[in-house]
């Protein structure tokens, strides 16, 4: 149980990444992939699970902003095959899980400043996220956008 005062994180979750049986995660949520130098993490303190599903939203349209107008409408088609409104993604099947900051903490990692949108980068080296990738499964839970 935890005690009172302590931090919680949560983490969007793709539909990809859920078990269509089971409903189980896949750990690999919690490993960083060959482009990221970080996991992503959103404080609950500042943020709501639906409020992270509309930055990961948000960004996406920060990247289609930036891509050269041939390459626009493309990405655009994509971006709505994965949804564009946090209400789409829900019916997609994506998630939000929670668990406690500590979790992080407690197995050595290190924890990036809390941005004022929430977002906290979360550091280590591969080999760590994997390590520990399926207690981070374990410990989380799933909350409701």
């Amino acid at each position: 149980m935890p005690e009172a005062g302590e931090a919680w994180v949560y983490r969007a979750v793709s539909p990809e990444a859920i078990d269509p049986i089971s409903g189980d995660l896949n750990p690999l949520i919690f490993v960083l992939r060959a482009n990221e130098s970080e996991l992503s993490v959103y404080a609950a303190s500042v943020q709501t699970p639906r409020g992270v599903l509309q930055r990961i939203i948000d960004q996406l349209y920060e990247i289609y902003s930036a891509k050269p107008e041939p390459e626009q409408e493309r990405y655009l088609a994509w971006m709505e095959r994965k949804g564009t409104t946090v209400e789409r993604r829900i019916e997609l099947g994506w998630r939000v899980v929670r668990l406690l900051l500590s979790a992080f903490i407690e197995r050595g990692f290190i924890i990036g400043d809390t941005a004022p949108d929430g977002h906290i980068g979360i550091y280590g080296t591969r080999e760590q996220f994997e390590s520990h990738a399926r207690r981070f499964m374990q410990l989380a839970e799933f909350v409701k956008p």
